[in-house]
């Protein structure tokens, strides 16, 4: 654990909180969320191989609650190459732009950290 924990740590997907002693005196040095975001290739056509982002994701969800949920949508889209494109292209800027701004300053100011997860996948044809 120590091991997973050291590479989650030098990642940034977790730091450092202020040590404690614990009930039995003992030193605690304990680690927390940096709330990073990151993406998922696995470079594989095996569907529980690219289903770890979903799974861990509604890990998340079960652990919250269904009261987290801040807003969700479901879609069906027709688009060409090209519209496909751009629209992945402005929702990436859209994401980057709010990354962008989320520091430790709106952690201490107490602003709820908020997760989600972006998913366009190719339907199968109803036919």
């Amino acid at each position: 654990m120590h091991y997973h924990a050291r590479i989650l740590l030098d990642t940034g997907f977790l730091e450092r909180a202020d040590p404690r002693h614990g009930s039995s005196g003992a030193l605690e040095k304990p680690n927390r969320s940096t709330g990073l975001s990151w993406a998922l290739d696995i470079g594989t056509d095996d569907t529980d191989a690219t289903l770890a982002m979903v799974d861990a994701f509604r890990a998340e969800l079960s652990e919250a609650g269904p009261e987290s949920v801040e807003s969700s949508s479901r879609f069906v889209l027709h688009l060409d190459e090209a519209e496909r494109e751009e629209m992945m292209q402005r929702i990436q800027v859209i994401l980057d732009e709010y990354e962008s701004t989320d520091d430790d300053e709106r952690r201490v100011e107490g602003q709820p950290r908020l997760g989600g997860l972006f998913v366009l996948h190719r339907l199968t044809d109803p036919r």
